[in-house]
């Protein structure tokens, strides 16, 4: 099973199992992993698993990164 690290202001906030096809990261309580700062949108990214392959769907207003690089809208991950 895969696992990502949810980095917070350069630190390792947690470590997350994809057991789930969609993992959702925002503000918001209904998140899988809720990152509670007023610069984090209530529904930030969607993290989705589709045969092996994940994918990150920035839906925020000020953006979503991966190892420190901004991503478009819709980006593959490694």
């Amino acid at each position: 099973m895969k696992v990502i690290e949810v980095f917070y202001r350069d630190e390792l906030f947690s470590e997350y199992q994809l057991s789930k096809k969609e993992i959702k990261i925002g503000r918001a309580k209904a998140n899988d992993i809720i990152l509670n700062d007023p610069t984090v949108s209530r529904v930030h990214a969607v993290i989705k698993c589709d045969k092996g392959k994940l994918s990150i769907l920035d839906s925020s207003t000020v953006g979503t990164f991966i190892n420190n690089e901004k991503i478009s809208a819709s980006s593959r991950m490694r």
